[in-house]
């Protein structure tokens, strides 16, 4: 019996052993060799004149010097490449100010687009002329009265507003520029470029649109003996900003105009003779 017991117990352990085997399994994975890659020195020597190129572009680059410059014409196209015949992207006009690299006929911006550097200039060139002191009131008048004009046909004011636009707060503008009528003292012709500097700093961009009346100015021909205002802006009476109707003064169109005129700084540009 004790024979038997044991002969089991072999039995068992046997059968134990052989399970534990079967649990125990060993993995072998087989990865295939990939096959080296040759280069012929074709293929070589065309990678490193690539390399060659892109360093000698990144260092181009990095050579550029972009300055500042000013469009010194009434409206500048900008194109994606350098070429005439490249795609608009865009327009810039007179008095803007852009950071450019000039290489021969072409301009690139800093933003990666082109215009012509023939109509850009590091300075821009102008009369200045010292306002003398006014509140800073800046009147208005309307270009027309219902659908006629205030302008006979044959005037050049008539034929400037024919090429302008009702623009911001209902003023007529002229490629970004406001129409304002100022005294015979500055010398202006009808459609000539102007700026007004206010005290604060703040410059606003104008147009030639009218001549005050010698008889209606001070002895120096500069101030409206009326009201004491030295412009007057043309508006489009309908669409006017409402706090400037309401006060009478162009001023209230924006805080930022809220302040006396401190100089004119007259330009040799004119919309008529473009």
């Amino acid at each position: 019996m004790e024979k038997l017991k044991v002969v089991a117990l072999l039995v068992v352990m046997v059968c134990g052993l052989v399970g534990c085997k079967e649990d125990v399994e060993v993995h072998t994975e087989y990865v295939k060799a990939q096959p080296l890659q040759l280069y012929t020195e074709e293929v070589v020597q065309e990678t490193m004149e690539q390399a060659k190129v892109s360093a000698e572009i990144a260092i181009e680059e990095a050579e550029k010097e972009f300055s500042p410059y000013y469009v010194a014409v009434s409206s500048l196209n900008i194109r994606q490449a350098p070429d005439i015949n490249s795609s608009l992207v865009g327009s810039l006009i007179f008095g803007d100010y852009v950071n450019a690299y000039v290489d021969g006929e072409w301009a690139e911006l800093d933003n990666g687009t082109y215009v012509s550097a023939e109509y850009l200039t590091s300075e821009l060139l102008y009369t200045a002329y010292a306002a003398p002191y006014t509140s800073g009131m800046k009147s208005y008048m309307p270009y027309s009265v219902g659908d006629k004009s205030i302008f006979t046909q044959s005037s050049n004011q008539y034929k400037l507003q024919e090429l302008c636009n009702t623009g911001n707060y209902g003023i007529r503008q002229y490629k970004g520029r406001y129409c304002v009528a100022i005294g015979s003292y500055f010398g202006t012709a009808i459609g000539q470029y102007f700026d007004l500097i206010l005290e604060n700093g703040v410059s606003i961009p104008c147009i030639m649109a009218d001549q005050k009346a010698d008889c209606h100015t001070d002895d120096s021909n500069i101030i409206t003996v009326a009201n004491g205002c030295m412009t007057e802006f043309v508006v489009d009476f309908v669409n006017l900003n409402s706090d400037a109707k309401r006060m009478g003064d162009i001023s209230y169109c924006s805080e930022d105009w809220k302040s006396r005129v401190v100089e004119v700084r007259v330009y040799d540009m004119n919309a008529l003779s473009e």
